[in-house]
C-alpha cells in the first residue's frame, strides 16, 4: 500500500516535472496562457524555428508533439487535451491545425506524414543518416498532406487519424478507429472502425 505521504510526494514531484517541461516547451513552441506540458508530456521541434508549433490558452498536453526538420507545423486552440503516450507528429508546410476544445484520448497517432520515403533505397539511406547524425536536412521523397481537426472533436483511445485529413466540428472518433479519409461534422465512427477515401 501506498502511504499518504508518498502519494503526496508523487503529486509534487510529477507538479514539479511538468513545471519543468512547460519552461522548457516555452523554449521550443509558443504557449498560452496556462498552458502546460505535464509530467509525461514533451514536445520536440526538430526545426527549431519556435512559431512552428502554436498552442491556445488552457492546454494539457500529456503526450508528444513533433515537428519535422525541414518542414511541418502545429497549431491548436484553446482547451486542447491530448492524454498519455498520443503523438502528434507533422512534416507536412501547412502542418496539423485543431480547433477549439478538442480532447484526444491516450495512445492516439495523427500524423500528417508518412515520415519516411517509400523507395527503399532511399529509406534505407535516411535511416543511415539519422541513426549516425540525426534527422537529415536533406529532402527525401517523403509523402505529406495536412490535417485538420475542428472545434469540439472528441478522439478515442489509439485511433490513428492519417495524413490528409478533415475531422468536422463536433465529431466522435470511437477507441481503435482508423481515419483515412475526411469525417464530417457531427459524424460518430464507431469503435474500430475503418474510414477509407472511397475508390473512383
Amino acid at each position: 500500500m501506498i502511504s499518504r505521504f508518498s502519494k503526496m510526494f508523487l503529486a509534487a514531484v510529477r507538479k514539479f516535472q511538468s513545471q519543468l517541461n512547460t519552461l522548457s516547451a516555452s523554449g521550443e513552441a509558443f504557449l498560452g496562457d496556462r498552458s502546460l506540458i505535464m509530467s509525461e508530456g514533451g514536445i520536440v521541434n526538430l526545426s527549431a524555428r519556435r512559431e512552428n508549433i502554436r498552442l491556445g490558452t488552457d492546454c494539457r498536453i500529456r503526450g508528444e508533439l513533433l515537428v519535422h526538420r525541414n518542414s511541418g507545423r502545429i497549431e491548436a486552440g484553446d482547451l486542447l487535451y491530448i492524454g498519455p503516450t498520443s503523438s502528434i507528429w507533422s512534416g507536412d508546410d501547412a502542418g496539423v491545425r485543431i480547433g477549439h476544445r478538442v480532447l484526444i484520448s491516450s495512445g492516439v497517432m495523427i500524423h500528417d506524414t508518412n515520415s519516411h520515403p517509400l523507395d527503399a533505397a532511399q529509406r534505407a539511406e535516411q535511416t543511415r543518416m539519422i541513426l549516425t547524425r540525426g534527422h537529415p536536412e536533406h529532402h527525401f521523397d517523403i509523402r505529406s498532406s495536412p490535417i485538420v481537426i475542428g472545434n469540439d472533436v472528441w478522439i478515442g483511445a489509439r485511433a490513428y487519424i492519417g495524413k490528409g485529413v478533415k475531422i468536422g466540428d463536433r465529431a466522435i472518433i470511437g477507441a481503435n478507429a482508423m481515419i483515412l479519409a475526411d469525417v464530417a461534422d457531427d459524424t460518430i465512427i464507431g469503435a474500430g472502425c475503418v474510414v477509407r477515401k472511397e475508390k473512383a
